[in-house]
């Protein structure tokens, strides 16, 4: 059987309901020969995961490669990258039952929590404690990631009143990006990291995933958006939802650790990390506005012309 790996989930996440839905969503598309998709394992019982001092347990094969594009960001790891994730989204589609059409669930989410973290007592709070001399590595971060969503606010705040479609939703990974996609050589051998599942529309995962490839470079986001097209065509409404899906998930991913750290008063044993990933919004953040306008004109206007 080769290595396999033991996964003990969180205490908090994901809940039963959530891990029978995504094992099963797994399996259907393993079964349609993704095998860079890895299949949860059977207990004897024939259960996909069980449960043991408190934790929810899963085994699964160990999937070879390595999360290393940005080591090598050549346009054929680019392809590969986003076609395996189309022809994914073309099997869960295949084996879900239902596919309802409705407002993105993530997208609406996203923007309540900004507007929470924008407007009212929560924003409020925010600021009042930032900084507040528990880490000065992060409060310095703080207040420059508070002053570009000022520099932005008229952004934000036509984000945060547009009119959003309705698309049809089917299962989704939702945490798609670029960790969590490993490759060997230019061949994706696996995409890891279903905890985050859920029924939504894909152009949750399409903007995610490419949006963390692309790196604020707009040639490499039309580029991987042209690459999935080729296998499964973006809607008119999917292909709206894309530019809002990245930015938002920007300020959203900004804030979240600020919240987290000044609100919440976690502790976080991994501080590189949390500086880490705190820089990298920080980065996109001050390329400006108006590459988001590039990003969606171009890849409409190019697409209209392709077809």
């Amino acid at each position: 059987m080769g290595l396999l790996c033991l996964r003990a989930w969180p205490p908090d996440q994901p809940s039963a309901e959530q891990l029978s839905f995504m094992h099963h969503a797994l399996s259907q598309v393993h079964t349609q020969g993704l095998t860079f998709i890895p299949q949860p394992l059977r207990s004897q019982n024939g259960e996909t995961f069980v449960r043991h001092d408190g934790l929810f347990w899963e085994l699964t094969p160990w999937m070879p490669g390595k999360a290393d594009f940005h080591n090598d960001p050549n346009p054929r790891r680019l392809q590969a990258a986003m076609q395996s994730l189309a022809r994914f989204h073309l099997a869960a589609a295949a084996a879900h039952s239902t596919d309802p059409v409705a407002i993105s669930p993530t997208l609406q989410r996203r923007l309540r929590e900004l507007r929470l973290f924008l407007n009212g007592p929560a924003a409020d709070e925010l600021r009042q404690r930032v900084p507040d001399g528990r880490w000065p590595e992060l409060d310095q971060r703080a207040v420059v990631m508070l002053e570009q969503l000022d520099r932005h606010r008229s952004e934000l705040d036509a984000m945060l009143h547009q009119r959003l479609p309705h698309t049809p939703l089917q299962p989704v990974i939702r945490d798609v990006w670029h960790d969590h996609v490993l490759f060997e050589n230019d061949a994706v051998r696996a995409i890891i990291d279903f905890g985050a599942m859920s029924i939504d529309t894909v152009a949750v995962d399409v903007a995610r995933l490419v949006g963390s490839l692309a790196d604020g470079d707009t040639g490499v986001w039309w580029e991987g958006l042209e690459a999935y097209s080729a296998v499964r065509p973006l809607s008119a409404a999917e292909r709206s939802l894309l530019v809002v899906l990245d930015r938002s998930g920007v300020f959203a991913g900004g804030l979240i650790w600020l919240r987290w750290h000044y609100l919440d008063k976690r502790v976080f044993e991994n501080r590189a990390g949390v500086l880490s990933r705190v820089d990298h919004f920080l980065q996109l953040l001050s390329k400006g506005q108006g590459s988001e306008d590039s990003r969606s004109s171009a890849f409409s206007g190019e697409l209209g012309r392709r077809r």
